[in-house]
Parts: C-alpha cells; sequence; structure tokens
C-alpha cells in the first residue's frame, strides 16, 4: 500500500524525463510523435502527484468509510464497501490519466493543421509495432502455459478426474492457439500498426491473458468460486471473439504487404467465423450453471469417456461452439472457391 504508490510515481516521472530529453535533442520527430511526447509533459506529472497524494489517504479506510465521512452516501455492493479506497483512489487516477491524455490529443487536433508534415512516421512505428508483436508472443505463449498450469488446480483422486482436468485443459489450449494461429497472419500484413491497431492489439492480448484464468476458476471445488468462472469464461470469450474479428478486419483494411490470397481469404473466413462462436457462448448463458448433459445428448458419449457425462452442460455446450464455427468456415470457402472459379 505504500511501496506500490511509489513505484508508480518514479516510473511516471522516468518517462516525463525521457519524454524532456527526447524533444530536447530530436529535432526531426515526426509531428505526430510530438504531439505524444508532448502530451505526456502534462499528464505525467499530474499522475505522479495524484500517486504521491494518495499516500495521505489512511491505508485502513474503506471505500464504504470515506463516502459516508466526506460524502454522506452509503454503497450497496458488499465488495466495494470493504473495498480500501487508497486502492479505488488509485483507479480514479488511471482513469483521469485516459481523460487528460484524451483531451491533450482533441486539442492538438484543433492546434495543429492537418496537412502538417508527418513525414517518417511509419520509421518510429515500426519499432513500437516489433514490441507489440513481442508482447503479443509472450502473452500467447504465458496463456498456453496457464492452460497447462490449471491442471494442477485440479483434485485428482483416480483415473476419471485426469479425463475432466484434461477436458478443461484441452478447451483453452485449442482455443487460445486458435486464435493465435489465425492472428499471426494479420500481423504479417501490416509492417506497422497505426493507433487503432495498437489499441486493438493490447485489447485482445488482456482478453487471451483471462482465459485459462477464468476456466480455472470454473474448475474450482467451490460452488461459489466455479459459479463465477462459468460466467466469467464466456463472457471473457465474447470479448476476445469480437475484438480478435475486429482486429483481423482493421488489419486487412490497413494491410500494406502483399500475402497469398489464400492466407486473405482464410482471414475472412475467420473474422466471421469467430462471432458465431461468440454468440454460442453468449447462448450458454441460458443454461443453469449447475445443470448436467441431458440424458438424451449424453447417450453419443462413447462408453470410455462416461465421466465427461458428469460435465456441466454450459461446458459442454462450449466445445460445441466448435462445430457451428466450422460450419461457418466451410460454407464461406465453397462460396469464396465459387467465385474465384467465375472470375
Amino acid at each position: 500500500m505504500i511501496l506500490f504508490p511509489i513505484i508508480v510515481e518514479a516510473l511516471f516521472l522516468s518517462s516525463l524525463s525521457a519524454n524532456i530529453l527526447i524533444l530536447s535533442q530530436k529535432k526531426d520527430i515526426p509531428a505526430e510523435i510530438q504531439r505524444d511526447l508532448k502530451r505526456g509533459l502534462l499528464v505525467f506529472p499530474l499522475i505522479s502527484l495524484l500517486f504521491f497524494m494518495s499516500l495521505l489517504i489512511p491505508s485502513e479506510i474503506t471505500t464504504q468509510e470515506f463516502l459516508q465521512t466526506y460524502v454522506s452516501h452509503s454503497i450497496t455492493s458488499e465488495y466495494l464497501r470493504i473495498y480500501p479506497f487508497r486502492i479505488a483512489f488509485w483507479w480514479f487516477c488511471l482513469f483521469l490519466a485516459m481523460i487528460f491524455s484524451g483531451i491533450g490529443q482533441a486539442l492538438q487536433g484543433r492546434l495543429y493543421e492537418k496537412s502538417e508534415d508527418m513525414g517518417g512516421s511509419e520509421d518510429w512505428r515500426k519499432p513500437l509495432t516489433s514490441k507489440c508483436r513481442t508482447i503479443s508472443d509472450s502473452v500467447y505463449g504465458l496463456a498456453l502455459g496457464l492452460c497447462a498450469y490449471s491442471l494442477t488446480d485440479y483434485a485428482i483422486g483416480e483415473m476419471d478426474d485426469i479425463i475432466i482436468a484434461l477436458s478443461y485443459f484441452l478447451l483453452t489450449f485449442l482455443l487460445v492457439g486458435m486464435f493465435w494461429m489465425e492472428l499471426y497472419r494479420a500481423y504479417a500484413m501490416v509492417p506497422f500498426f497505426n493507433s487503432t491497431l495498437t489499441s486493438t492489439n493490447l485489447i485482445l492480448t488482456f482478453f487471451v491473458t483471462l482465459i485459462p484464468f477464468s476456466l480455472r476458476l470454473a474448475m474450482d471445488s467451490e460452488s461459489a468460486v466455479a459459479n463465477i468462472g462459468m460466467t466469467l469464461f464466456p463472457l471473457n470469450m465474447v470479448a476476445t471473439g469480437i475484438t480478435s474479428s475486429a482486429f483481423i478486419a482493421l488489419s486487412l483494411n490497413w494491410k500494406t504487404i502483399h500475402i497469398p490470397k489464400e492466407d486473405i481469404m482464410e482471414l475472412q473466413r475467420f473474422a466471421v467465423a469467430i462471432p458465431v462462436l461468440a454468440l454460442v457462448f453468449i447462448i450458454s448463458f441460458s443454461i443453469p450453471s449447475d445443470a448436467s448433459i441431458p440424458p438424451q445428448y449424453a447417450q453419443f458419449i462413447p462408453p470410455p469417456l462416461n465421466i465427461l457425462k458428469t460435465l456441466p452442460f454450459r461446458v459442454a455446450i462450449w466445445w460445441f461452439s466448435f462445430i457451428p464455427m466450422i460450419v461457418i468456415v466451410g460454407t464461406i470457402e465453397v462460396i469464396q472457391e465459387k467465385i474465384t472459379q467465375r472470375r
């Protein structure tokens, strides 16, 4: 509670110093990059000051106590009642930083002419794009590792438990691997990211990181925690699917590198099919989280895998989501081939 705001303050002040040094020594910085650096001159010291001021807030005071004392307002959420107000203030600081950055960007857009020289911005964005791809590689690798690590959280007492644990692991492994196998094609099409692609990529990596974590909650032996996971996982999958589809669509629109037509067609199929997968996850909310697989469906599970009949029906629907997605991909592929043959 004391060390964290000091570290964050030091990071913002270090970033401020770096911005000042770059602006003072580099004379050929593209206008777009100059604007980003100049916004930091306003935002970084302000946020550093706010994080320092958070140390004045007693660490033991809760959000409920603060609001009742200074605002005469109460909170209905039991969790927020006991949430430390100092941490809530840190969230407010980050939210304020985004607001000030947005205001600064809007003001800069009015102050500078659109015709201002923007040459060379591609050269400056290529290192940023490389870093974004490195982060993405690390995140996907970490997500796959967490998929395997989730196996250690499931209580293993007999062979049937191993089958159940593997079914959860394989589900997350296939999902993360599927997203990565398609997205690397989108990365290959764009030599450098614009602001929209960069932001979308960061949001996507955030959601991908949550895939194994949210499913681990669904595997928990505590019913309350498992219910949270049974809700959080499909919500996260919907967000991941929509964001990945948007990222691919943006990449197809932004592409400047020629890639084989087959790869472009596959990306188009994936961008359409992923929302279908997300729709199935949305539909799964209509099934109670503690409902088991109905007998009329469980009869199709072969005898060696009888233990899978004990899986929650909502989890079975998650597995079923691959079927309509594959059907959509196959249908679009046939249509694409017919269009290509006519041409």
